[in-house]
């Protein structure tokens, strides 16, 4: 990949994030972990914990759900709401235009261009508004790249002043287009690019395949690996506890289950309570950052996961790997959380990734009922498929995992081929960077 307007020792990189949920780190630090070396570039933003409060209090308090239910489903008090916080940000910037400033004085050489790559609105609106400032006190000019980290439209989401918006699918392109022409505010380009994921897990690593095929088969006494990411919010802990206790009961072919989340307040009574169980296992970290990078260590270890039980989150674009690539589990989506998951999952049928809602009717009905065998034409028609939707019983859940492996339905699944189109592509992180450099003007 020759990035070589990039890698002008005159532009800066400044990765700006906020801790409000794991996804908004989890897209920053991919895109860092897909960027060129020996370029310049800085993290800030990542560590305010009033944040991390937030989002939490939002996910789990009664009250503050119900308002964030109010602001994601009813499009004048999203209007409202969007309108205020707006505002609000462009109009109260000082402590990131404090952060701004002495970077770009106080970095050698002086740069010419800031490349901002944004994956938080909340900063994304400070920038654009300081943006005019910072270019005339400091002649540099700054390119600001707004990264959306759901396949969502969120009216907030539309930054004027960016370079460019940044979004998974032409369906959410589209509605972000057409709000900022009924707003009368100033279009930055709006850009498809697939989604940013982990460039560390699209490799492929010999035999994997072969690995997890063991892992499946009843054939094979191989232990089925399970991967189950915790939220940054630590929602949804009643159930997966329920879900990890009854596979770890699972015999004579047993399933293990891989518990990967911060140590907080919030999650030590769950990861103490399941400490005591066999096969589960659990790795931990105390801050935002180190469980990004241990969720990704995980898949380098010597058992690699097969299956991966999630809310369809900014996980959910791991369908987009194949299952021949280390990050190529089978997704398995609790209830999604939120407008965005809901619209994530949207995102997953229209490039039939998923079974269809009669599909998964069909499956639950044979998976549930202890056939002996599954039709022919669901196995047949898994080969499409990245992942499914678990029952929201968590008794139910447990029988259709342990049937979808023994009677053969994540066996196929590891068929799966990828497709053509350029919105399902695995390699979004190497795009985006393509795509800035071809932005970035000379400095000859």
């Amino acid at each position: 990949m020759a990035l070589d307007q990039l890698k002008d020792s005159y532009n800066l990189v400044i990765f700006a994030t906020a801790p409000a949920g794991l996804g908004h780190l989890r897209v920053s630090h991919a895109l860092q972990d897909g960027f060129p070396e020996n370029v310049a570039s800085f993290v800030f933003g990542a560590f305010d914990p009033s944040l991390t409060y937030l989002h939490r209090l939002s996910s789990l308090n009664p009250f503050f759900r119900y308002l964030q239910y109010l602001v994601q489903y009813h499009p004048s008090i999203e209007q409202v709401f969007t309108d205020f916080y707006r505002s609000y940000l462009r109009n109260n910037p000082e402590e990131t235009e404090k952060q701004l400033l002495t970077l770009l004085n106080t970095h050698q050489p002086p740069p010419a261009t800031a490349v901002v790559v944004a994956t938080h609105f909340g900063l994304a609106h400070e920038i654009a508004s300081l943006k005019p400032i910072i270019e005339s006190k400091l002649k540099v000019k700054i390119q600001l790249y707004v990264v959306v980290t759901d396949d969502t439209f969120h009216k907030i989401w539309a930054v004027d002043g960016a370079e460019a918006i940044i979004v998974p699918s032409l369906h959410t392109k589209n509605l972000l287009s057409n709000y900022f022409s009924q707003k009368k505010f100033k279009k930055p380009d709006i850009l498809v690019n697939p989604y940013p994921l982990a460039p560390q897990l699209g490799i492929f690593p010999a035999k994997i395949l072969l690995e997890r095929k063991k892992q499946l088969s009843l054939k094979s006494h191989e232990t089925t690996q399970v991967i189950i990411p915790i939220s940054g919010a630590a929602v949804q802990l009643g159930n997966l506890e329920n879900i990890i206790k009854g596979l770890s009961q699972i015999s004579p072919k047993t399933f293990h289950s891989l518990i990967v989340s911060k140590q907080t307040s919030y999650t030590s009574p769950f990861l103490s309570r399941l400490s005591r169980l066999k096969n589960v296992s659990q790795t931990t970290a105390t801050t935002d950052r180190e469980t990004v990078d241990l969720y990704e260590k995980v898949f380098k270890q010597k058992e690699v996961p097969t299956l991966e039980i999630t809310k369809p989150s900014e996980h959910a674009f791991k369908v987009l790997f194949t299952p021949k690539e280390l990050g190529g589990v089978i997704l398995l989506f609790t209830e999604p959380v939120g407008r965005q998951e809901e619209d994530n999952l949207q995102f997953l049928y229209r490039h039939h990734l998923l079974p269809t809602s009669q599909e998964n009717s069909v499956l639950e009905r044979q998976l549930l009922s202890n056939q002996p065998s599954l039709s022919k034409e669901i196995l047949e028609k898994a080969h499409h498929w990245r992942g499914l939707i678990l029952p929201q019983d968590p008794q139910r859940a447990i029988t259709y995992i342990r049937n979808a492996r023994d009677l053969g339905l994540f066996s196929q699944m590891l068929k799966f081929v990828r497709s053509h189109d350029s919105e399902s592509a695995h390699d979004g992180v190497a795009r985006f960077w393509q795509l800035v450099n071809e932005r970035l003007p000379s400095h000859d």
